[in-house]
């Protein structure tokens, strides 16, 4: 009987694991769902941090305050007060969210 890529990932070990459910394309399975393992890939792959928190947080507070003062120099005082929320979203976003940081 072959091996399924969900067993040879746990005969290797967790990395091996977190890999498999990180990017499926690489480990082919034939049988079994990837879903039930998410559990056990994040308790044990905790320490592989994908984010920068500090960095995120600047990114965040950078974007918030070039979008705050464009709107403050583009648009009247009452729509760049209103402004204001669509751009903590999309500050928001861009640091958090976007996975480009």
């Amino acid at each position: 009987m072959k091996a399924t890529g969900l067993e040879c990932a746990q005969a290797l070990g967790p990395e091996a694991l977190c890999q498999l459910v990180k990017n499926p394309i690489t480990f082919k399975t034939h049988t079994g769902s990837l879903t039930s393992h998410a559990g056990f890939c994040k308790a044990d792959c905790s320490s592989d941090r994908d984010y920068n928190p500090l960095m995120e947080r600047k990114v965040f507070w950078i974007v918030f305050i070039v979008l705050g003062l464009i709107a403050d120099f583009v648009l009247p005082l009452w729509w760049a007060l209103a402004a204001t929320i669509p751009i903590v979203f999309v500050s928001w976003w861009v640091a958090y969210r976007s996975d480009w940081f």
